[in-house]
């Protein structure tokens, strides 16, 4: 409970607020849900940073993949990314 809040009170006043308490447990999220540097330089030519955001909020691999797969094929928006997790598109695939 307070690792984060510490490290982002030293790592904001240098780097920004991007490095805000939030934001850093999101970094960590990323690194254990995308522990493959290939996959993470692939998916980064086709998603942002919001588009990663949705993705490790899921609790399925198999889900998280799906969606950032079509992501990449399709192109979606992080709008259209939202719409297809909360209709379900995975379950009903």
């Amino acid at each position: 409970e307070e690792i984060l809040p510490t490290l982002s009170a030293k790592l904001v006043p240098e780097f920004g607020q991007g490095f805000g308490p939030r934001n850093l447990a999101r970094m960590i999220r990323f690194a254990e849900v995308f522990p493959d540097r290939a996959i993470v330089a692939t998916l980064s030519k086709h998603l942002g940073w919001s588009h990663f955001i949705e993705i490790i909020s899921l609790d399925d691999s198999i889900k998280r993949e799906f969606y950032a797969e079509l992501c990449r094929v399709e192109h979606w928006s992080v709008r259209t990314m939202r719409e297809k997790i909360q209709g379900m598109l995975f379950e009903r695939t």
